[in-house]
Order: C-alpha cells, then structure tokens, then sequence
C-alpha cells in the first residue's frame, strides 16, 4: 500500500511473518499493524522511530587547541533551539570538550531538516544544502548560518558609508544598501574573498623611509589618489 504524507508518496509494506528488513516493527495481536511508521536515522547508523514525518541533521564543530570535535547528529524532528546534551553521543577524551558537548546551545549550530522521505538526514543531503556565511556591516568577522539558506543564494556586499562588508542568504538586488555585492548558489561561497580589491600606492609626509608602497585596499573603496602639501611633498593612497 503506499501512505501520503505531506503530498510524498511513501512505500510501505504490511504483511504475515517475521521482519523482511531493519526499518520493520513486530506485533502478534490481531490486526496489530494497521500503522504507519516513519524512521529517521539515528545514533550509530540506526534506524529511529519517529512522531512525526520530520528529520534533521546538524553539524557538531568544538574546538580546544588541537583537539576538536567534527561531527554530525542525527535525531527525529525538526532543529532544535534549545541546549542539549550530546554526549551519549559523541565521545572525547578531552576535558574541556566534554563538559561543551553537555551542554550543546543547538541554535548555534548547522542544522538541516528533511521530512521527504524516512531516513533523509544523512550527512550526503546535509553536504547537499545551502548554507551562507553571515555578517552585519559593523561587525568583524562573520559566522557559518545556522539554518539552511531558502532564497536559494549567499551575498557578500560593502558599504562606503559604514565602510562595512554585509554576508548574508539572499540576492544583491535586494540589497539596496549594498554599493558593490557579489552572490553565489554554493554552501558558503559568500566569502570576502569575492569582493574585488583595489591596489594603491601609499606614501605619508612622516614615512620613514619615504617610499611608496603598494597596498591593498579596503572592498569598499575603488579609487586611488595623490595629495601634495604646501611643501608640495606627495601623498598617496
């Protein structure tokens, strides 16, 4: 027979006898399975139970000095917000990394959620999703995005005014703010390496020694210039 969930057809099987394959559950009363199971994947490759039709996958990074921890996490339901302990999960022998992963704040990590089909949260569909550096103007470094990206592309923009670099999930075009931008469909592609700079060569009245120099400049900036003072001594940049 096949079940309709959430307009998927899925393919389930229902039958006399013994378990055909690990997704299966037994009963032994009359007509005991009239329901329809969805499982996600689970802790060591297992096949999990669920409520609901809903998986996900998210992306553990800690990181002590050398030691770090990369890994993923697989669980029923959509991506939680809310601080988990992890480690059941994930082992370390690192002290410090093991008290982290006790207390996992999950909005501050990848997550990817899926509810296509039973066990769609594996590692290939979370490496397949869209996620973007993200950055506000004024601040200066930006983050991986926690969420998956819906608009279907990254930015990467400056702006003269705050002399700021914005990342983001969206299309330049609709960022009005933004003088020069650069978008992209790959997972993180937003980097500030995309934004062309400009080479000028700088020299200041109290250089010692006084040579130019070639420097490069700010994203934001696209222009070169030279100065002279009233000792009609150069400046550049």
């Amino acid at each position: 027979m096949s079940v309709k969930i959430k307009n998927t057809f899925f393919k389930v099987k229902k039958g006399c006898g013994k378990c055909p394959f690990h997704t299966c559950e037994e009963c032994n009363e009359h007509l005991c399975n009239n329901q329809d199971p969805f499982y996600c994947f689970g802790f060591m490759g297992s096949n999990k139970k669920c409520k609901t039709s809903d998986c996900y996958v998210a992306k553990i990074e800690e990181k002590d000095g050398d030691e770090k921890i990369d890994q993923f996490h697989y669980d029923c339901g959509k991506c939680p917000s809310d601080i988990l302990d992890l480690s059941p999960y994930i082992k370390t022998k690192d002290t410090t990394l093991a008290n982290k992963i006790k207390k996992i704040n999950m909005s501050n990590v990848q997550c990817a959620h899926c509810n296509n089909k039973p066990a769609c949260n594996v590692d290939t569909f979370f490496e397949s999703q869209l996620f973007c550096w993200e950055k506000e103007l004024k601040q200066w470094t930006g983050t991986k995005g926690n969420r998956v990206c819906k608009k279907g592309l990254c930015f990467v923009g400056t702006n003269k005014r705050e002399m700021g670099i914005a990342q983001g999930c969206g299309k330049c075009s609709d960022k009005q703010h933004l003088e020069k931008c650069f978008d992209c469909s790959d997972s993180l592609c937003n980097e500030e390496t995309k934004l062309s700079q400009i080479k000028c060569y700088q020299l200041k009245f109290n250089q010692q020694p006084y040579v130019a120099k070639a420097k490069t400049c700010h994203p934001a900036i696209d222009s070169c210039y030279i100065a002279r003072d009233i000792f009609w001594r150069g400046k550049k940049f």
